[in-house]
């Protein structure tokens, strides 16, 4: 019987005849994008034919994506593959569901050449609501009063190696989720500076009333004022853990405060039913935790300065 052991979202183990195989799973499509040799003409099926944009690829995905369920309500997942180049993709305000998007080219947690980066100045880098979303190896920038990834709802989704770079003194945020969200996987992700002395003041926001369920893992999540902020409309916290993470001053800019959390508990909060779980992070601020109780916190390492 086919198992789970030895799938790899970036083909080296799965194949295209396991994702046949695979119970309940249609076989979606991939598409390409190329900001240099793309066009908005083109069908995007290959690499000859890629697309110029982002945006682009995911209203095809979108589009072939529900047209699969209409008969048998198959579920398919596509996958959208960014080419690294020299220029930045538009930014996203929309995403896909049921969908990988993969950069294509340099680590992003720099600024040389190469970086599949998506987003500038004066903008949220990519911004909506989606389920089943898979975001790895991209860089997503935002400058100004705008946050790199800005979800409304997102649900059962991976982010994964990607960076999220300030372009701007004073961007807003990292990160934040304004509605509810849950079962997401956010690991070994990079919060940096696109230019000199550039940075977030909050970087991570939680305003959603439900966020349950979310593993928070290996990341380095910068914030001037505050690294993780959970305001008191996330009601329903329980089951998510943040740990193994460098949260606060990692660029040099200083952090006032690391965990900021006044979710409003019900229930028993030894149980962690409604709060999330603060274990094993490094926590450099000039305070570490505000607001969160004792049994939250476990583990964690923290240099106050």
């Amino acid at each position: 019987m086919l198992g789970n052991e030895g799938l790899s979202i970036f083909g080296d183990t799965r194949t295209e005849d396991t994702l046949k195989a695979l119970a309940g799973m249609g076989e979606g499509r991939t598409y390409y994008v190329n900001n240099i040799s793309g066009d908005s003409g083109n069908d995007g099926l290959s690499w000859t034919s890629a697309f110029a944009q982002v945006s682009q690829a995911i209203s095809a995905s979108e589009t072939y994506r529900q047209l699969q369920g209409t008969d048998t309500n198959d579920y398919i997942r596509n996958t959208i593959v960014v080419q690294g180049t020299g220029t930045a993709y538009t930014a996203l305000t929309a995403l896909p569901s049921y969908c990988d998007i993969i950069g294509l080219g340099a680590p992003p947690n720099g600024n040389g050449a190469g970086i599949a980066r998506i987003g500038a100045d004066g903008a949220d880098g990519i911004a909506g609501t989606a389920r089943g979303l898979g975001l790895y190896n991209l860089q997503i920038i935002a400058g100004g009063a705008f946050y790199c990834m800005d979800f409304v709802n997102l649900f059962r989704s991976t982010i994964k190696d990607c960076g999220l770079f300030a372009a701007a003194h004073h961007t807003s945020g990292g990160m934040r989720f304004s509605s509810s969200s849950g079962g997401n996987k956010i690991v070994h992700n990079h919060w940096g500076s696109a230019s000199a002395h550039s940075n977030f003041l909050t970087g991570m926001q939680i305003d959603g009333a439900s966020f349950d369920h979310n593993e928070i893992e290996d990341n380095f999540i910068q914030g001037k004022n505050v690294g993780i902020k959970v305001e008191s409309t996330a009601t329903q916290a329980g089951w998510t853990i943040v740990r193994n993470n460098v949260i606060g001053n990692i660029a040099g800019e200083g952090c006032t405060i690391g965990v900021i959390d006044e979710t409003e508990a019900t229930g028993n909060i030894e149980y962690s039913t409604t709060h999330i779980i603060y274990a094993n992070n490094f926590i450099t601020a000039s305070s570490a935790f505000a607001n969160t109780e004792l049994s939250q916190r476990v583990g964690n390492t923290v240099v106050e300065f």
